[in-house]
């Protein structure tokens, strides 16, 4: 229900703007109204936003990322550096690791946040616009053989809000 809502509201977002020669200036207005609308819809689930995760990687923080995307998703591209859902449960955190969760926009993240707050992990925070907002900040992807790539799998044309330097894979 969700995720239709949230397809809804891009697809109205997205009529509120005039077209314009800056695609990729209108693709971020978007993006960073959906971020909000979901931060409103969950404040109670901490995040922080691509530039944040970004110095935080700069500086070698004592993160974990977690990608809770699935599989056919991971085999397109990750953000260097993170582990799937699956291959979490398999790693120890100590309790002063932060763990960084992201999917394609979120709310998948929010979930799976959830369900780990209730099984009493801590120190968990989400991807604000997860890899869409994180290719908006230049961060960059490696596919399954850990080389760079400018693909990311986004839900489907309508998610498609990448910058021009990103190819969004919907199959």
């Amino acid at each position: 229900m969700r995720t239709i809502f949230l397809t809804l509201f891009l697809l109205i977002l997205s009529g509120c703007w005039a077209p314009s020669p800056d695609k990729a200036k209108n693709k971020a207005q978007v993006v960073e109204s959906m971020i909000e609308a979901l931060g409103k819809q969950h404040p109670e689930t901490p995040g922080l936003n691509a530039q944040e995760l970004l110095a935080m990687l700069d500086e070698k923080s004592s993160l974990i990322l977690v990608d809770v995307r699935t599989p056919h998703e991971l085999k397109v591209s990750k953000i260097p550096g993170a582990h799937s859902k699956e291959s979490y449960g398999q790693l120890t955190t100590q309790s002063n690791q932060i763990i960084v969760v992201y999917d394609t926009f979120g709310y998948r993240a929010i979930e799976w946040i959830q369900k780990q707050k209730e099984e009493g992990v801590k120190n968990l925070l989400y991807l604000q616009g997860g890899v869409i907002a994180w290719a908006h900040a230049n961060g960059s992807f490696v596919d399954q053989d850990n080389k760079i790539t400018p693909k990311v799998h986004v839900l489907n044309e309508a998610w498609a809000l990448l910058p021009d330097n990103y190819e969004a894979i919907s199959e």
